[in-house]
């Protein structure tokens, strides 16, 4: 903002103070206000701002005003700046300039404003007071350097009499990741790198960043150029990575499982920790890489938690996700020759593999507490059996997986009652992806693509709802769903596809971190696809829609919470289904619990209620059951396939 005094027009802006080669590459705004203020009694007409810059770092923008109203403002939203990728890429070295802003009238200046910016080196990040979220361009999958290191660990694997393979998240294995992550610890080990003692307060201020090509020529690095160099290549052999900012220092991490932070930036090491004690993400130290004899991982592992302690929480910076940046069009750099590794093929294994410490396989389930042995207890532990109480049930625990897919749509009961009414709905992909970008205003400013609530809303009145999908994703993954319920009703003969439409947050106890999504409300839909271009429509199936039965038993069980009115037929508006009304009664009953919450989602997914009529079958024979002379017999009975026989043959 500039003090004008008695000028005829103030100029209000605010641009970014440090630009790089990686702004260029992302939708970072530059220009991020700009307002222009009429001081007059009269009115402006004809007014022309122009954005120009010294060195041209940026593209000249000129902007024509026709009037501001005399002592109004006028603000510029069209802040879409064309910066030079050429010029910034070419940078070896930070160099001051200036961005100047004018305003004329009549050929005459009434206003003018500088602003001095910071522009950095090509491969110089501006720490996280700047751009936080773009340290993710530093990790350089595609670098060949990167293709050396996971050569180095495919080798440390076979000679630990491990599978080779370097397949990211695919074993379904926990321990497996681990495994490959200390494989690749040790091949960085290996390198012979020694350590460089970085600027001070960079995590916050930025710093020059050796790239993976010239970490292994020079074999020399920071801790932020080793931890940037661990996300690289866990990036390449198809894992999660994320970098952690504690004060003065940089930390790499992976994800244990295939997750990621619910946005690019987290400031809060508290978020880390927990999911570190759930065994679903690991930090570790990267500089002892460059330590002579190296220490074990498992010791990086132990060191990193150093530096989140909650005695640290207060100087802590914040940790970046690159997965979730990447969804954020967050790119990595490109290589510049001179960048290119010169590595030799020699393979020095020194550092052998450490063998992984017992994890579980993702997505563990809850573990029950162990019954008395009683013959009315064991009845209790077949019927919990059967209705599949623990987190492995998706109707308790429901995760977005690729046969499933997450609808936006603002009006859910409108939803319902379109299908209610006979609708075919068409699921049609969205201009571009519902991530929040850097900047979404810019983003739409450059593509005119932009998922709104209002847009949603009007589609849904054209009978279509929104998919976060390309159209090709889209048809690849309907056709998936769709064959997978045919597949379920010709071998079952039920219907498992279902429109599940709100969801309920719970968590099993306070002490627990880890919070689950359980559909409430669940109507029967089917797929068609009359041709190719046709594109996917749902429509109601013939079964009526039902509350998740499973949930309802759970929260009458482990929680004692009861609601009422939902076992059978749901309570219906002029259209089908109450869905808002069943929303707010589930709010109701759920407002004390702590770490329970309703929320809006819809998503079209895979639901089975087949063992929920095998455990009603039970619990609605259970005195004939008892007074039979099959279950006397059959003594202490804990599987499933014991239950249905149990079934059967108090049937005959």
């Amino acid at each position: 903002m500039n003090p004008s005094g008695d000028a005829i027009a103030t100029i209000h802006c605010e641009m970014a103070a440090k630009l790089n080669f990686a702004c260029h590459q992302s939708a970072f705004a530059f220009l991020r206000e700009l307002r222009i203020e009429n001081n007059s009694t009269e009115r402006l007409e004809d007014v022309r701002v122009t954005l120009s810059s010294n060195p041209a770092f940026l593209k000249e923008k000129s902007w024509t005003l026709d009037r501001i109203a005399p002592e109004g403002i006028r603000p510029i939203t069209n802040r879409d700046i064309e910066l030079d990728g050429a010029f910034l890429l070419e940078l070896t070295d930070s160099l001051s300039g200036h961005a100047k802003i004018t305003v004329e009238q009549n050929g005459a200046i009434i206003a003018d404003h500088t602003t001095p910016v910071e522009l950095l080196a090509y491969n110089e990040w501006g720490g996280a007071g700047y751009m936080p979220e773009l340290l993710a361009a530093f990790s350089m999958p595609n670098d060949p350097a990167v293709d050396r290191i996971l050569r180095d660990a495919n080798l440390i694997l076979r000679q630990a009499g491990k599978p080779d393979g370097i397949d990211g998240y695919k074993s379904g294995s926990r321990q497996r990741v681990w495994e490959i992550t200390s494989a690749i610890y040790a091949a960085i080990c290996n390198l012979g790198v020694t350590y460089a003692v970085p600027p001070a307060s960079f995590e916050r201020d930025g710093q020059k960043i050796r790239l993976p090509g010239r970490i292994i020529s020079n074999k020399v690095a920071t801790c932020l150029d080793t931890t940037m160099l661990f996300a690289s290549v866990l990036e390449q052999a198809g894992l999660n990575p994320i970098i952690a900012l504690p004060q003065e220092h940089a930390v790499a991490g992976v994800w244990l499982q295939p997750e990621e932070l619910s946005t690019i930036v987290v400031d809060e090491a508290e978020i880390l920790r927990k999911r570190i004690q759930l065994n679903e993400l690991l930090l570790f130290e990267t500089t002892l890489v460059t330590q002579s004899p190296a220490p074990p991982f498992s010791k990086a592992v132990k060191a990193a938690a150093d530096f989140i302690t909650p005695e640290k929480d207060d100087t802590f910076n914040s940790a970046i996700d690159i997965r979730r940046a990447r969804a954020h069009r967050i790119t990595p750099l490109g290589i510049q020759p001179d960048e290119a590794s010169e590595a030799g093929t020699e393979v020095r294994v020194e550092l052998k593999l450490e063998e992984a410490p017992v994890l579980p396989d993702f997505d563990e389930g809850l573990e029950e507490d162990d019954l008395p042995e009683t013959p009315d207890d064991r009845l209790e532990r077949w019927q919990r059996k059967l209705l599949d109480l623990s987190a492995r049930n998706p109707l308790l625990n429901h995760r977005s997986t690729k046969s499933s897919l997450r609808l936006i749509c603002p009006e859910p009961g409108q939803l319902e009652d379109k299908l209610a009414d006979g609708a075919r709905i068409s699921i049609q992909s969205v201009p571009q992806p519902t991530s929040q970008v850097q900047d979404e205003e810019l983003h739409f400013q450059r593509t005119g693509e932009v998922i709104t609530q209002e847009y949603a809303r009007e589609a849904l009145e054209k009978k279509q709802v929104l998919v976060d999908l390309t159209p090709t994703e889209l048809s690849r993954r309907a056709v998936s769903i769709y064959r997978k319920a045919q597949t379920a009703l010709q071998e079952g003969g039920a219907n498992t596809l279902y429109l599940g439409l709100g969801f309920l947050l719970w968590k099993r106890d306070e002490k627990d971190n880890r919070r689950f999504r359980a559909p409430l409300i669940l109507v029967p839909v089917t797929l068609t696809r009359e041709s190719v271009r046709s594109g996917v429509r749902m429509l109601a199936h013939d079964d009526e829609p039902r509350f998740n039965t499973t949930l309802l038993e759970m929260l009458r069980k482990d929680f004692r919470i009861d609601i009422r009115g939902f076992d059978n037929a749901l309570p219906e508006d002029l259209s089908g289904v109450d869905v808002n009304g069943v929303w707010d009664k589930v709010r109701k009953a759920v407002k004390d619990a702590p770490g329970f919450e309703v929320v809006e989602d819809v998503v079209l997914g895979h639901f089975s209620f087949a063992k929920y009529l095998m455990w009603k079958d039970l619990v609605d024979r259970t005195e004939a059951l008892r007074s039979s002379t099959i279950v006397k017999h059959l003594g202490r009975v804990n599987t499933n396939t014991s239950i249905c026989g149990i079934l059967q043959s108090s049937r005959l």
